[in-house]
């Protein structure tokens, strides 16, 4: 399913850049604000793709980081509920008695995982709170499907001023001459780097995926329920 995200957010930029010309000319709307984001999304979906898709993973490191992404799951859906069944009546808030028990058994497992991994208490601790989307954080993750870590660190800290509309996505427009007319140079170079990062990362997905999907013996680790 992460994978069928990525493929949309890419064919999504696709979409965007429909209207801009690509004969060379500058004439046309460049919309590199949805690009950039849109990149962001497609290098988020990648290196969760290729986090779950891992090939070397053991039972037990698969094992640990599923139910990680469980409670995520958990804890998140209380996060957004719990002031939506305010505004929204019809709603129906989540049952306590249920949403603590089932925390509780993930929490148990994660535990165990944990300590299986060798992992100690603080970490176990962490990984209990439900807020960690990865076991060893996203720059663990991309550590860990052999991403530059130096890269990394750029991409997600320049891309996501266009996710979250921060300064650096618009202050400097009059300098670098953006334009709804026709495209800057500034708007070519942000639009190849984005363009540039959402093609290595679905690159890497593809590569991946193919060594992976079609029948159950092509996972290393079988089916787990």
């Amino acid at each position: 399913m992460v994978f069928s995200k990525m493929i949309a957010h890419g064919m999504s930029i696709e979409a965007v850049l429909g209207p801009f010309p690509s004969d060379g000319h500058r004439g046309g709307f460049l919309n590199h604000f949805s690009l950039i984001a849109l990149a962001r999304t497609v290098y988020d979906a990648a290196l969760m793709t290729l986090y779950v898709a891992h090939l070397s993973s053991t039972e037990d490191q698969w094992n640990l980081r599923r139910h990680v992404l469980y409670l995520h799951d958990l804890c998140n859906r209380k996060r957004f509920l719990k002031p939506l069944t305010k505004i929204e009546p019809a709603v129906q808030p989540i049952d306590n008695s249920t949403y603590q028990r089932v925390r509780d058994d993930l929490t148990l497992k994660i535990s165990l995982y944990g300590r299986k991994l060798g992992k100690n208490d603080k970490e176990i601790s962490e990984l209990c709170t439900g807020q960690r989307v990865f076991v060893d954080g996203a720059r663990g993750a991309a550590r860990l499907v052999g991403w530059d870590l130096n890269a990394y660190d750029f991409k997600q800290a320049f891309f996501s001023n266009w996710v979250h509309s921060h300064p650096v996505s618009f202050l400097r427009a009059n300098e670098q001459k953006i334009s709804m007319v026709e495209a800057s140079d500034h708007q070519l170079a942000v639009s190849a780097l984005a363009l540039d990062t959402a093609w290595e990362a679905t690159d890497a997905c593809n590569e991946v995926m193919s060594n992976f999907v079609g029948t159950i013996e092509r996972d290393p680790l079988g089916p787990i329920e």
